[in-house]
């Protein structure tokens, strides 16, 4: 939530209709970095959330929400970039490099994940038989990164696959607990491939 600077005797939920629906966690903005019309302090503009944002969030969190909104709002790059300058040095030289290829959170932390261990690759490449895979290294190992959501097609990733490996791919496909909570798990596998 965005304020006044001089904001006082902000109302609980209970009282104050503009907190409905609010939960724990909600982190209170002081201060806005343009102009603030009279507005309700639940609303506030792209450039104001993409700052506040980047600036309360972890340095990997904070480029999956960038990625995200270039991914979404790929005309607004160019501005985007712009309003990162407001944000100060410290916070902005920690964020690592942004791509509107990758389509989800966590197609961008393996991103940078691995660009921070030396490996890059191409995102969202086409192959033909196949369709599109989310990352290509080394012009022969092919990634996927399967979120939550992911259960309930096993079967075509198994067809995927098995094409894949027909073609002389080697296929990787790691999970969202994997990649948040066993890295290291991830991280030996895509060398041990590589080697």
């Amino acid at each position: 939530m965005c304020v006044a600077e001089n904001a006082a005797r902000l109302r609980r939920p209970q009282v104050d209709p503009e907190f409905a629906g609010l939960r724990g966690g909600t982190v209170v903005h002081w201060g806005s970095p343009e102009p603030r019309p009279r507005r309700p302090r639940l609303i506030t503009s792209r450039f104001e959330t993409v700052v506040h944002s980047v600036g309360c969030l972890d340095p990997e969190h904070a480029v999956a929400m960038l990625d995200s909104f270039l991914h979404t709002e790929p005309r607004l790059s160019i501005e985007l970039e712009e309003w990162l300058t407001a944000l100060p040095a410290h916070i902005l030289d920690r964020l690592a490099s942004r791509s509107e290829l990758c389509e989800s959170f966590l197609e961008t932390i393996g991103r940078i994940r691995l660009e921070r261990a030396g490996i890059v690759g191409t995102h969202q490449v086409e192959i033909e038989g196949v369709g599109r895979v989310d990352l290509v290294i080394d012009g022969r190992i092919v990634i996927e990164w399967d979120g939550k959501q992911h259960e309930k097609t096993r079967e075509e990733d198994s067809r995927r696959d098995a094409l894949l490996t027909a073609m002389g791919y080697h296929v990787l496909r790691f999970t969202y607990r994997l990649v948040m909570d066993e890295w290291h798990i991830v991280i030996a596998a895509v060398r041990a491939a590589l080697a």
